[in-house]
């Protein structure tokens, strides 16, 4: 049987691989840098809070409290946007396995 990550007969969330869970769609917000000093950002210059815009979208994920993530999971960006009048935010994790 094939179902749903996070759907019985065996849940498996898909942030236990990825470390972020769908969350929405359509989503249009800038990708906002949360950890500046990481490689994945090495020789770009820039800094904490800076953001690139339409750079989320059109689906988005997040880090969510009591969802099952891979360790040691790093957040890169994490991007405030609203969905449907619903505040939110999209990160943007690395894992090394």
């Amino acid at each position: 049987m094939t179902t749903d990550f996070r759907q019985p007969p065996a849940p498996d969330p898909e942030s236990s691989l990825t470390g972020v869970l769908y969350e929405g769609y359509p989503a249009d917000a800038p990708h906002v840098v949360h950890a500046a000093d990481h490689w994945l950002y090495e020789g770009t210059g820039v800094r904490l809070g800076d953001g690139f815009d339409h750079l989320v979208g059109v689906e988005y994920g997040r880090v969510t409290l009591g969802a099952p993530v891979p360790h040691p999971l790093e957040i890169a960006a994490h991007a405030p946007l609203v969905l449907n009048g619903h505040r939110s935010n999209s990160d943007s994790a690395y894992h090394t396995a």
